[in-house]
């Protein structure tokens, strides 16, 4: 498991919501996941809550053919949720608002989705905190086909890169 952020319910938290990890506690989780690796790949997305594609929401939770099946309907909950989020953005399906609980349950749902689709072709040595991957590598090339396999997970180009020897 990648993700270092997942949402979660703490007892002694002042919001409804929390993440599982906090940032602090980053720099132990790394230098523990980067374990016999020579390269350490940092991809960020630029303006994540403000670029998330609302109808990403559905594709995340039931694939993106379901939820195109579905946009008729919208039966599926994450096609009600892509619809609720428009809702309060006068209905643009660009950008989602930066501070609720529920925005940090929808960034997750997307970060999630990716995590799952480079896990899918090998990619496991790493962590993410809410859109800040930090994954590692043997050698340059695994690391080069990393970005590869992020950019067809997430199809965007608005990535911050940054490659790094050990």
């Amino acid at each position: 498991m990648l993700s270092l952020s997942t949402p979660t319910i703490k007892d002694n938290s002042e919001r409804a919501v929390d993440r599982s990890s906090y940032f602090g506690e980053i720099s132990t989780e790394r230098i523990l996941r980067s374990a016999g690796c020579r390269f350490h790949l940092y991809a960020d997305f630029a303006r994540y809550y403000s670029s998330i594609y609302t109808h990403s929401i559905a594709w995340a939770l039931h694939g993106k053919d379901a939820a195109r099946g579905d946009e008729k309907t919208g039966k599926l909950a994450g096609n009600q949720i892509d619809l609720l989020v428009r809702a309060t953005q006068d209905r643009q399906s660009v950008g989602i608002p930066v501070g609720p609980d529920t925005s940090l349950i929808i960034a997750e749902i997307i970060a999630t989705s990716i995590d799952q689709q480079i896990q899918a072709v090998g990619i496991t040595q790493g962590l993410r905190y809410v859109d800040d991957f930090h994954l590692y590598f043997r050698s340059r090339g695994d690391c080069e086909r990393a970005i590869a396999a992020l950019h067809a997970a997430c199809r965007s180009s608005s990535w911050i890169l940054m490659i790094q020897r050990l």
